[in-house]
């Protein structure tokens, strides 16, 4: 497998991004690009070639086609096949190289083929990218391009092979659980993200947190809305339990006292109490 060294200076510039739909099959251009130019693959499958390599790009598949590399195609795409691409300005020291070099401090290394499978954190960042460059908002326009570079961060966390997926497993899962907090994920669903069994990931979950996955993720829910309460008096309990997905504010209530050792009304007093104090005190110095 080949990589694509980046450099990541500054936010990468786009040049072009927008979705594919083809009704019927076709190959895909061959052609030569002063761009380097990604493409995911949401339903389908499509055969990309670049240089003398065959790529079987399949539902959840993201290539990367490397700037001033000659890609085509030898086989029409599945009809009905649709995709997402997004077209980028190179740097002067971005590389391409069998294996992942870091250029620097701030370099990440893009497999040419991802397998993302059921990622939605990557299919999220593909909409987010095209919905905001074609914004006649100039802020917005600006976001996607800082969108883009978390996307290709996500690229190059997700290492291009089901293998490293699958080494790295517990810490994908909890980045898919800590990038949805709302969500209460049940451990099938999990553990299929990552081809793994439900008790395999159960053990492994236990071993690198101390926690099981239930645990896990009401710490997390209780610990973001505890920040919420601190820091936004104006939202009230029932809000924040809505938001977290909580069956309701009695028994968000009552997990967040036997979490926090308060109940949300009297944490909120507390932390409201010592804001006061902290202010009393700068202007006394």
């Amino acid at each position: 497998m080949s990589f694509i060294n980046l450099t990541l200076h500054k936010t990468p510039r786009i040049q072009a991004a927008d979705y594919g739909h083809y009704k019927t099959g076709v190959e895909h251009p061959d052609r030569i690009l002063n761009v380097h130019d990604i493409v995911y693959i949401v339903d389908g499958n499509w055969e990309i070639w670049e240089g003398d390599t065959p790529y079987l790009l399949e539902k959840g598949d993201v290539i990367f086609l490397y700037s001033g590399r000659r890609h085509f195609g030898k086989r029409v795409c599945e009809s009905g096949t649709k995709t997402r691409y997004i077209h980028f300005y190179p740097e002067e020291q971005d590389h391409y190289s069998a294996k992942p070099i870091s250029t620097s401090n701030d370099g990440i290394a893009v497999a040419t083929h991802t397998k993302c499978g059921n990622d939605e954190n990557i299919r999220r960042l593909f909409e987010e990218v095209i919905h905001l460059h074609w914004s006649s908002i100039k802020e917005n326009r600006i976001l996607a391009r800082i969108k883009l570079e978390e996307l290709l961060i996500s690229l190059a966390k997700t290492g291009g092979s089901t293998e490293k997926r699958r080494a790295g497993s517990v810490d994908y899962v909890i980045s898919i659980i800590e990038q949805a907090p709302h969500k209460n994920f049940e451990i099938d669903e999990l553990a299929d993200k990552i081809q793994v069994s439900r008790r395999n990931l159960t053990s492994m979950f236990k071993s690198k947190t101390g926690l099981s996955i239930k645990q896990f993720q009401l710490n997390l829910k209780i610990n973001r809305a505890a920040s919420i309460i601190a820091n936004s008096p104006f939202v009230s309990f029932k809000e924040v339990a809505e938001q977290f997905n909580f069956y309701d504010e009695f028994h968000f209530s009552k997990l967040f006292k036997q979490k926090t050792g308060h109940y949300p009304s009297s944490f909120r007093q507390k932390q409201l109490e010592s804001a006061v104090l902290n202010n009393a005190k700068s202007e006394s110095e």
